[in-house]
């Protein structure tokens, strides 16, 4: 078994069938360590913060309409691969409002029995 791991034809399979299959792991850069997380972190939580309070205050708190991108950036969390739909299929949704969680529902339903 030694003998196999440390041959080349092995080594080049494996790496052929982890390439072809989207698996093979890239190497770690400067952004990957610890300390770049931890320099990263702040920025990162505060642009969250910053997003989702003003969602927060427009639509909970004002009670102003969605903007069409952020209709489409709900209905992406919320149907799996809605980027694989056809834009016709993703102007439907927009149209049905099924970013709404009954509309979705419904939606969802009507395609089981297609």
């Amino acid at each position: 078994m030694k003998d196999l791991k440390d041959s080349d034809d092995f080594k080049a399979t494996v790496v052929e069938l982890l390439t072809a299959e989207n698996w093979l792991l890239l190497e770690p850069t400067i952004w990957d360590t610890v300390g770049a997380k931890c320099i990263y972190w702040p920025t990162s939580f505060a642009s969250f913060a910053f997003y989702h309070g003003s969602w927060f205050v427009r639509h909970t708190i004002q009670g102003l309409p969605y903007s069409d991108e952020e209709k489409v950036t709900m209905l992406r969390s919320a149907v799996e691969d809605y980027d694989e739909l056809s834009e016709k299929q993703q102007a439907d949704l927009v149209e049905k409002e099924c970013w709404k969680a009954d509309n979705l529902a419904a939606w969802r339903a009507s395609k089981k029995r297609n």
